[in-house]
Parts: structure tokens; sequence; C-alpha cells
């Protein structure tokens, strides 16, 4: 569970804060996706979700308290993609993995055994879709092929929260296709998510939540959505605010 109360974040020397009194909630078993065009304040406010910028007001809270209580836990149990993510060059698939299941291990011990790390990197790249890739270089991988890597890198610890920016961002429709069905399967498994997107068709199939965002500030917070019923609701929710501004 991770919830924001009026969280507000300003960059240094601009006059408008970047995110403005944003509420939102992520349960478990839910996929919220936060929508908003370009320099709506998404990316700012999932750094603040992910325990990377401090809002200047508000509070991140997770089932363990204010997130600030302990941040280095906090980011431990946080699988976070970057929109603008690096992977190393020189290593295969598999050792790109291993590194990123090595850095998480202790905050999640299971992962301390070698035997219990190639496992789940096994597991995680089957379900990923990416086990085919294990023993490539990643200099040879196509862009989609390196996004679902770092998916996979950040599942590789089943943390409980994920929070992806613009996950599907570059994507052949091949690998949208992929990338929206392990997003589904996420949401069923019971981990919280949130994905971010500029672009609905990308959230439609499996958005359970819908958290619209225009200006730094967020509207208020659609839940129980069905398959294909995200674009109207978007459409709703921003009359609604439009309505709401000119009385």
């Amino acid at each position: 569970m991770l919830v924001a109360d009026n969280v507000t974040y300003s960059y240094w020397g601009q006059a408008r804060p970047a995110v403005a009194q944003a509420k939102l909630q992520v349960a478990p078993g839910s996929i919220v996706a936060l929508v908003g065009p370009n320099g709506a304040g998404k990316t700012t406010l999932i750094h603040c979700l992910a325990g990377l910028f401090e809002p200047q007001a508000g509070s991140v809270r997770s089932e363990d308290g204010d997130i600030r209580a302990d941040l280095r836990r906090h980011r431990a149990r946080t699988g976070f993609l970057s929109e603008h993510y690096g992977l190393y060059s020189g290593l295969t698939a598999r050792q790109s993995m291993e590194y990123a299941a090595q850095s998480r291990a202790p905050a999640f011990p299971e992962l301390l055994s070698p035997t219990a790390r190639s496992e789940a990197i096994e597991q995680v790249a089957e379900e990923c879709m990416v086990a085919d890739l294990l023993d490539m270089e990643l200099d040879s991988l196509s862009r989609g092929q390196r996004q679902l890597l770092a998916i996979a890198e950040v599942e590789v610890s089943r943390p409980p929260l994920l929070l992806l920016d613009e996950p599907a961002s570059g994507l052949d429709p091949d690998h949208r296709e992929r990338l929206a069905a392990r997003l589904g399967q996420l949401g069923e498994s019971g981990r919280a998510v949130l994905v971010s997107s500029h672009i609905l068709a990308e959230l439609e199939e499996y958005a359970t939540d819908l958290v619209v965002m225009q200006e730094g500030a967020t509207l208020p917070q659609q839940s129980g959505l069905s398959p294909g019923s995200l674009r109207d609701v978007y459409h709703q929710v921003r009359e609604q605010a439009r309505t709401a501004s000119h009385d």
C-alpha cells in the first residue's frame, strides 16, 4: 500500500510547483494508471513516491508509515523503473539480472544464495518473456527487448510495490502486447503497481484505477475500472474538472 497525501514539490527557481497537493493511493492488487500530458508532473510525483525526491509539503506513506522514517527500506522494497533507465554494456542479459538481484539481496535475504538468485532470474525472465535473451549481449538487444529486460530486473526481487514511469515508451506493437500481458499478471498476483503514460491506449487493457494529472495537480482517483473503460472515464474526469473550474 502506498498513499500520497497533498504532496507538493517545487524545483529551485521555479515559481509554480511541479507537483501541487497531489493525492493518490496504490493498493495491493491494483494497477493505477497515472495519466497526463508531457510536463504535467507525472515523473516528479513518481520520484516523490519512490523516495528519491523529498516533498516540501504533504506526505507519502506505506504500510510502515511515513516513508521518510526509513527511506532505505522503502527504496529497497520498491521496484522503480525510470523513463530513462540504463543497462551496462559488455554484459549478457543474465549477468545484468544477476547484478540487479545481488544489489537487492540485503533487503531480500532469499536472494543471498547464488542458487536462489539463479532460480529467481530464470523464473522472472520466463514470466517477463525474456528467457530467450538471457545469454545475449545487452548491446545486441533491440529497444523493446531492453525495455522488457529492465522490467525483469526491477521484478527480480519480487518487490511488493512497482512504480513504472512510461514503461511502454518506444515499444513496437508486439512488445507492447507482452508488456500489457505482464502488467495484468502483476495485478492479479496482488502486487501494488503504478504505471505512468500520456498514451491512453497503452493502459486500457490492465488499469484498475485512474489518476489524471494536469499542471502538477491530481484529479480525484477513479477506481474499479473495467477493461476498455479507461478512455471514457478519463474524458469524464477531464470534463468534470473543466466544469468545476468555470463554476
